[in-house]
């Protein structure tokens, strides 16, 4: 373990080899320093990154510098999930934060001294010494690899008490860099061997990819079931749109035709700018936990009908229910 607050060992040989010195990690300085806004990304190399530990930025969180664990340059979370070439893992400590030193210990003794970067974030204080982790990895992984894999990385440190930020798991989530704040520390661990993600989580990710599949098998059986009581559709007699279109429509069939993407029981909305799947399907009806998304509301969740409603009549429950009986007619 070498103290980063101490001059951060040269780039040697030996350190470009194990950290894959000439991959380019998409970066940027500051929050709005995007790829529309006509001011192309830039990009950091592990050295650099090495270097940032030692001799930190000191600017205003909002300004410093970020990277993003792919080497894709674009912040599109949709891209990056599906074109994305990812060389690192990171996590965001700010939730009931420990001393880095003991997530340090953790960490050599779960991974056997696996190669890593610790820091202070920018805001760190003595009672709340909050901060990051960043992990290079000997292989890179694709978007959906590196979803699974981050929740894997997550799910290890919450399950010891040190609480992360979700929000890592995002495949275009910006992680901040080095910048020194009052209570600034760091450490690296780069002796050693880099995480090969995909043998040491083999078992979490295959986990995951299992619920996600079965996840999503039910929801197709669930789909064909209202397929088919399409057939009642013109012999129900049914006075009430709300529960004709319930009967032969199920609520993931009305999200995905309205271009949410699935992943297992979570969706994301199409205008979606964080990326995340903020949105679960759960009995039936749909929860959206992103102010974004059309179907968040305070109210509780939508079933089929009102989150037909919500999207393709801006909440008009009326002119739905019209379009419903127009529909019942034609189908009579």
């Amino acid at each position: 373990m070498t103290a980063a607050k101490e001059k951060a060992p040269a780039p040697t040989e030996a350190l470009k080899t194990t950290l894959q010195a000439d991959i380019k990690f998409c970066s940027g300085l500051g929050q709005f320093h995007t790829d529309k806004a006509g001011r192309a990304l830039d990009s950091i190399s592990w050295p650099e990154i090495v270097a940032l530990l030692s001799e930190p930025q000191n600017l205003e969180k909002a300004q410093g510098r970020w990277l993003i664990a792919s080497t894709l340059p674009t912040r599109n979370f949709a891209e990056q999930e599906r074109r994305g070439t990812f060389w690192a893992l990171w996590a965001d400590f700010d939730h009931e934060p420990k001393p880095i030193a003991e997530m340090l210990e953790f960490w050599e003794r779960q991974t056997e001294s696996k190669n890593a970067l610790f820091y202070s974030s920018k805001s760190a204080t003595q009672e709340r010494p909050k901060s990051r982790l960043i992990v290079p990895l000997a292989k890179p992984l694709s978007g959906g690899e590196w979803m699974l894999a981050a929740e894997c990385l997550n799910d290890l440190f919450d399950g010891a008490g040190f609480y992360t930020d979700r929000a890592s798991e995002r495949p275009a989530q910006l992680c901040y860099l080095p910048n020194r704040g009052t209570f600034y520390d760091a450490y690296t661990m780069l002796d050693g061997e880099s995480l090969d993600a995909l043998v040491f989580f083999a078992e979490g990710m295959t986990q995951k990819r299992a619920a996600i599949v079965a996840e999503e098998a039910e929801a197709l059986k669930r789909r064909q079931a209202a397929e088919a009581n399409r057939l009642t559709f013109q012999a129900s007699g049914n006075t009430s749109a709300v529960e004709a279109f319930n009967a032969c429509h199920d609520v993931v069939e009305v999200l995905l035709k309205a271009g949410y993407s699935q992943r297992g029981t979570r969706f994301r909305h199409p205008q979606s700018e964080s990326g995340s799947y903020s949105a679960s399907v759960k009995n039936g009806r749909v929860y959206s936990l992103s102010p974004n998304d059309p179907l968040y509301t305070n109210a509780g969740a939508h079933d089929a009908f009102s989150a037909w409603a919500v999207l393709y009549f801006g909440g008009d429950m009326s002119a739905a229910a019209k379009a419903v009986y127009a529909m019942l007619r034609r189908a009579a």
